[in-house]
């Protein structure tokens, strides 16, 4: 990789993704809010092995993301949305440098700084790039390790098998059991279409096995000498036989992510048809790889029963290469490849050109202003349609990508800022903390978990259906539960609480109540 091209794959970084760091925004609810609750256990509880959540062992994912993130909050002396998406963004920068260096490899080094760029104008890498979660972090060992198995394919250099088998443990460390899926599915997949029955046995036979045992077993095996037995049999038992088989969580139809694909494929969905084709009538066999590696991600994601988009994440690079491969096989823009670059514009920014006239409907967002987003969006459409009707394909490809730069930067700056409120539990957490403050305790019922526990300050009682009645009758004791709940147990205990706050976060109303026992002064 020369200076100059990875040069330009940072600056684009940090262009399309970077603004996402400096969001004037919080941790927001749901998954943010309890990662934040992690790191807070982590630092200030002291629980480094096994992580924690509302004073709880946190058995849904496994450290290392979050031992990178309290690293960063450490250095800077406190724990923000902008540690976490500091180590997001090293993950997607790191995957953008992968894109590259797998499409050089196996294509040239045109394609391969086209591929990285197109990874990170891509809706979804946006998206997930700008957000605190680990699935970024997977990926980028995800694609280590399949670059290692794709090296050992050309040099059968028996160190890269150790190599493939660490990248693989390593993401099983960023997210858990997905992380090995990916990687072992492409190399079982490519190597039983390519009818490499012993280079399989090698792989697959490998005592690099005791490389994913010495890391992830190792940890299990401290975390159950130190007394986390429970914590152990969870993971093993109902986060990754039960997601897998019947999840508690996220469930959708097998179906789902063909749907989603089209979706956080933009602004390439246009291009993908084509590019499809192409690839399946003009590449190389050492090539296809890119395409196992796509179908069988994607098979083994629709086949598990817990879905969420997010979880297209390790599919996309191949995807990238292969829309890139495509364009750079055109020396000039045919009319069909116009028609691609104006339809791509209209699909992802149309919605928000439209925005003034549905707005109504999304009260989600009823805080932003219509009429700027709307000129913001239908300008760059136009620009777009005009570059695109009549330049060539370099400058299409960069007024298209500048288009989606300016909408990251506005959405990060802007919509965010503007959404904050809506998303962030700061309210129900300094609320709740200054209650703590005067002697209260705070319950919760049918509230997931932690989400409001980083803003208070505090660790909740979480209560049962048969220990509501004998909390309502204790003093000094605060309960926040949702409104739809509240409406089945008003009868039973109403009497004994009064209301005393109403929150709408993240499209759901809680209500906040006080017990009307007596109140001793402490």
């Amino acid at each position: 990789m020369t200076r100059h091209d990875m040069f330009w794959i940072l600056l684009v970084s940090l262009v399309i993704i970077g603004p996402g760091i400096f969001a004037p925004r919080d941790f927001w609810v749901e998954d943010e809010a309890r990662y934040a609750d992690v790191l807070s256990n982590m630092i200030h509880g002291n629980h480094w092995l096994v992580p924690h959540l509302n004073g709880q062992f946190y058995p849904d994912k496994p450290p290392l993301y979050f031992w990178l993130t309290a690293a960063v909050c450490l250095l800077i002396g406190k724990i923000t949305p902008a540690a976490g998406l500091f180590i997001t963004w090293l993950s997607t920068l790191g995957c953008a440098l992968m894109t590259y260096r797998i499409a050089t490899r196996m294509i040239d080094r045109q394609t391969g700084r086209l591929a990285a760029i197109v990874f990170l104008a891509t809706l979804l890498v946006i998206i997930c790039g700008q957000i605190v979660r680990m699935d970024m972090l997977m990926t980028l060992f995800v694609m280590l390790a399949i670059d290692a198995y794709m090296m050992y394919n050309s040099t059968e250099r028996s160190a890269l098998i150790w190599l493939f088998y660490l990248c693989t443990a390593l993401a099983v460390f960023s997210k858990g059991p997905l992380g090995m899926a990916f990687p072992l599915l492409t190399v079982i997949v490519t190597t039983i279409v390519a009818k490499q029955w012993g280079r399989l046995r090698r792989v697959l036979l490998h005592p690099g096995w005791l490389v994913i045992a010495g890391i992830v077993g190792g940890w299990l095996a401290l975390s159950w000498y130190y007394g986390y037995a429970d914590y152990v049999r969870d993971i093993l038992f109902k986060q990754v036989a039960g997601r897998a088989v019947k999840a508690f969580s996220h469930r959708e139809p097998i179906y789902f992510y063909l749907m989603l694909l089209p979706l956080v494929l933009l602004p390439w969905t246009p291009f993908f048809p084509r590019a499809i084709k192409h690839y399946r009538d003009e590449t190389y066999d050492p090539e296809r790889v890119l395409m196992w590696w796509f179908l069988s991600g994607l098979g083994i994601l629709s086949v598990i029963s817990g879905k969420l988009f997010i979880y297209l994440l390790p599919v996309l690079p191949p995807l990238a290469i292969i829309i890139a491969a495509r364009m750079q096989t055109l020396a000039e823009p045919t009319q069909l490849f116009r028609l691609e670059v104006i339809l791509s514009s209209l699909l992802t920014l149309g919605p928000l050109a439209l925005f003034i006239l549905f707005k109504q409907h999304l009260p989600i967002v009823a805080t932003i202003d219509p009429v700027l987003l709307t000129i913001v969006a239908g300008s760059m459409i136009v620009v777009q349609i005009i570059v695109g009707l009549y330049s060539k394909i370099r400058q299409q490809m960069m007024i298209l990508i500048a288009g989606i730069a300016l909408l990251s930067i506005f959405m990060s700056q802007y919509v965010l800022r503007e959404l904050n409120p809506y998303f962030s539990g700061n309210i129900v957490g300094n609320t709740i903390h200054s209650y703590s403050e005067n002697g209260y305790f705070i319950g919760t019922y049918q509230v997931r978990r932690g989400i409001f526990t980083f803003q208070s300050g505090t660790n909740f009682r979480e209560l049962g259906y048969d220990e509501l009645q004998a909390y309502a009758q204790q003093p000094n004791r605060l309960l926040l539960t949702k409104a739809l709940v509240w409406e089945r147990e008003e009868q039973r205990i109403g009497q004994s609480f009064i209301l005393i706050g109403e929150f709408n976060v993240a499209n759901e109303h809680y209500l906040l109540f006080r017990t009307t026992a007596k109140v001793f002064i402490s």
